[in-house]
């Protein structure tokens, strides 16, 4: 790690043509630290006046800002030349990461839930003003500037190109409204305006413009409303009219924006707990596309820095018997320990006998690349007796009797006993912390609805950022779903 004043450096997070962003730690005694993201501008940019005036203006607004949904910044400064902020480290990812564009869509009530948490942000911000009274305008909310804590908390960050209303082309091209597009002067709808265009691509899983820069800014200039086939109803109305393209035809406030997602989420009972539930389930899992993105989080760029367990062929074989012979039932929701099998169901008594046949394993196919850890490996075959009487069989090579010949059964073919049910495991620690299983990396902190087969196992939790190394032995039952739950403190 590399000291950069009180600071370590961890790793590199992000970097861009001014700043780049670190993951670091500020130590402290008895090993107790804090772990931050550290943003700075670039060596080569330290003597850039513009940069230097453009990063202190962030800092000025970003540092003045408290709302449970902005990301709080806990320090602006100087160290070697450079200007640096230091504000909370997210775990959960940003939104590009937990949906949107090529992501699996996302349902209506958690799409809702972050839209009022959002709004509640913008409502905030939005209610500054200037000495003329213009209002303060976040002016660049993006899908990687939405990020989440891992209880499933949408926050609103970077303000490096806040101002109080304004004009030009201020902001992402695909997050613009059509008078920002257009060069014209903008107000703070011009942010709700944004906002839309990133809950339509989490709600549908597509991009609000097309892919095509130049078209995608033609649609812009005149305010196309995306296609929202598929989108539930009562929030793609919402959302038409947060896109209006005449600035008058959008909701006035983020307030009155807030209250119609709000409404939309009254007309369910438990749509608020369903929303949040998926919001944290994905938090908590990452993605197959987060290897191939070029901007991430800190809760990204460490997650791609383990090594997902191997998938297993005799876990395959075992869930394809268990197709076969009826299946078995996942109980995910309730995490409670159900009872083993007595030991004598599961004890395979073999009698010998000349009619014993034991029947062949099953044939383990070809595993694929998308299954998502190991399931139960099956137990041993069952062979049984067959219940013709042994004397029934005359004797390997003796003359035939002359009494009536009797008829032999043949053997008959055993069935075989389904595998055992895999366990499910959650495994969550606070601070946070890397997980290993029985010696392979699974990921970090939170991890649900992990699948191992019914045994003991040991698990791993490390921080090293923290100088954290802790080893846990757990047992599990056949469709038990168990939870680990560390404090790291102690």
């Amino acid at each position: 790690m590399a000291p950069f004043g009180r600071y370590e450096l961890v790793r590199l997070l992000d970097h861009g043509g001014m700043g780049e962003v670190w993951l670091a730690r500020v130590p402290g005694p008895e090993r107790v630290h804090k772990t931050v993201v550290l943003k700075r501008i670039r060596a080569e940019r330290a003597n850039d006046d513009a940069a230097r005036t453009r990063f202190a203006e962030e800092a000025r607004v970003a540092i003045s800002l408290s709302h449970p949904h902005i990301v709080p910044v806990f320090e602006f400064g100087q160290l070697e030349g450079a200007y640096f902020l230091a504000m909370e480290w997210l775990r959960g990812g940003n939104l590009a990461r937990v949906a949107g564009i090529d992501r699996d869509p996302l349902p209506w009530a958690a799409t809702a839930l972050i839209a009022t948490q959002l709004c509640d942000a913008l409502a905030y911000v939005h209610a500054r003003r200037n000495k003329s009274g213009a209002r303060l305008v976040h002016g660049d909310v993006t899908p990687r500037n939405v990020l989440f804590s891992t209880d499933g908390h949408a926050l609103l960050a970077d303000f490096g190109l806040a101002r109080f209303a304004g004009s030009g082309r201020a902001g992402t091209l695909r997050y613009q409204s059509p008078e920002q597009a257009r060069g014209e002067a903008f107000d703070a709808r011009a942010d709700l305006y944004a906002l839309a265009l990133v809950l339509c691509e989490a709600a549908t899983g597509r991009a609000a413009y097309d892919r095509d820069a130049e078209l995608a800014a033609k649609q812009a200039k005149v305010g196309v409303i995306p296609e929202l086939a598929g989108c539930e109803e009562g929030l793609a109305s919402v959302l038409r009219r947060a896109l209006a393209a005449s600035v008058d035809g959008r909701f006035a406030d983020a307030a009155a924006m807030r209250a119609a997602f709000e409404a939309l989420l009254d007309r369910e009972p438990g749509a608020r707990a369903a929303g949040r539930a998926e919001i944290i389930g994905r938090c908590g899992t990452p993605t197959a596309g987060d290897a191939g993105e070029g901007s991430r989080t800190g809760t990204l760029a460490t997650r791609e820095a383990t090594v997902a367990a191997p998938p297993s062929r005799r876990g395959m074989g075992a869930a394809a018997a268990m197709l076969l012979l009826g299946g078995a039932t996942l109980w995910v929701v309730r995490a409670t320990r159900h009872p083993a099998a007595p030991a004598a169901e599961r004890a395979a008594v073999v009698e010998a006998s000349s009619h014993v046949v034991a029947a062949p394993p099953p044939e383990e196919p070809q595993q694929s690349r998308d299954t998502a850890g190991p399931v139960a490996s099956p137990p041993p075959v069952t062979a049984t007796r067959s219940t013709t009487p042994a004397a029934a069989s005359p004797a390997a090579g003796s003359p035939t009797s002359a009494s009536p010949a009797r008829r032999v059964e043949p053997p008959r073919v055993p069935s075989v006993r389904p595998p055992e049910a895999p366990a499910l495991l959650d495994v969550n620690a606070s601070p946070w912390a890397h997980v290993r299983i029985d010696g392979k990396a699974r990921g970090e902190t939170p991890l649900l609805g992990l699948k191992l087969p019914p045994g003991t196992h040991t698990v791993e939790l490390t921080n090293e950022p923290l100088g954290i190394d802790r080893a846990l032995t757990i047992t599990l039952k056949s469709s038990e779903h168990a939870r680990v739950v560390e404090d790291l403190t102690r």
